[in-house]
């Protein structure tokens, strides 16, 4: 399979290699602008979110200020078009999204500093307005926040009356069976080392010099 896109994309290899260990993956390196994978990602992210995840309807969104194109989507979704089914009686009548836009954070999540106080410092400041806003739903649709420590922090801090859900959780690919394991990334502008580093550290597997090209 192929996907394309920022370093948040081996969130999604990740998940495709925890079904499928022999999985053929290949991965294309680059800006994350004009990307069809994450507009079909968010899209259906809000889709289900509507129709089974979210308790009163009021769903907060928290995307990078820099991806002008996921928030314009996210800014016009027509969400009368999905199916709408809250999990109480109390919740709104007409579902309810609040988009905010974060500053630095996903370039920290990117470059691996999701553990650290900054991180964690930025990441209170965003969820703070979403608590303020009474929003029972958290949506990170950028795939970098689906990181398996990245995630665990962002929910900690939303606390358990918010649920936190991202992009790779509505990510479910049909793989074709492979005899055994290849995983190929395509790079440009981007540091080979530290490449390796993060595509090792969430792939959480091993990679030879091989699977690297340029």
């Amino acid at each position: 399979m192929q996907l394309q896109g920022d370093i948040g994309i081996f969130v999604l290899g990740r998940k495709i290699l925890v079904k499928n260990p022999t999985a053929e993956l290949y991965f294309n390196i680059c800006s994350d602008k004009n990307n069809n994978l994450s507009l079909s990602l968010f899209k259906n992210g809000i889709t289900n979110i509507l129709k089974s995840k979210t308790k009163f309807g009021r769903i907060g969104i928290i995307i990078d200020r820099k991806n002008f194109l996921l928030i314009d989507v996210a800014l016009s979704f027509d969400n009368s078009t999905s199916i709408y089914l809250p999990q109480d009686k109390r919740a709104e009548k007409k579902p309810c999204l609040k988009v905010f836009k974060s500053q630095a954070l996903k370039h920290l999540a990117l470059e691996g500093l999701s553990d650290s106080v900054e991180f964690r410092r930025l990441a209170r400041k965003h969820i703070r307005y979403v608590k303020q806003n009474n929003c029972d739903t958290l949506f990170f649709p950028e795939p970098i926040f689906g990181d398996k420590k990245t995630k665990k922090i962002l929910q900690h801090i939303a606390g358990t009356q918010i649920k936190v859900f991202t992009a790779d959780d509505f990510f479910n690919p049909i793989i074709k069976e492979a005899k055994q394991q290849k995983i190929t990334i395509k790079y440009a502008d981007e540091d080979p080392l530290f490449l390796k580093k993060r595509a090792e550290t969430i792939l959480q597997t091993k990679l030879g010099s091989y699977c690297f090209k340029k």
